[in-house]
């Protein structure tokens, strides 16, 4: 039991981390973007914090 709990932790900062991940990079693109591309990194951002989110709530 006590694997299992440390694997949905585990998994559950791997998401975490990985939706920050994505915001931060979302987040440089957009401070070297031009108009274009500032759109796409703005969805990057939320899509990131979108999976923190998303991990946060199955608790």
């Amino acid at each position: 039991i006590e694997g299992k709990r440390m694997k949905l932790i585990f998994h559950r900062f791997w998401k975490t981390l990985s939706g920050i991940m994505i915001s931060l990079t979302g987040f440089v693109a957009f401070l070297q973007s031009n108009t274009k591309t500032m759109l796409f990194c703005i969805i990057m951002i939320l899509a990131g914090l979108f999976i923190v989110s998303v991990s946060e709530e199955k608790k």
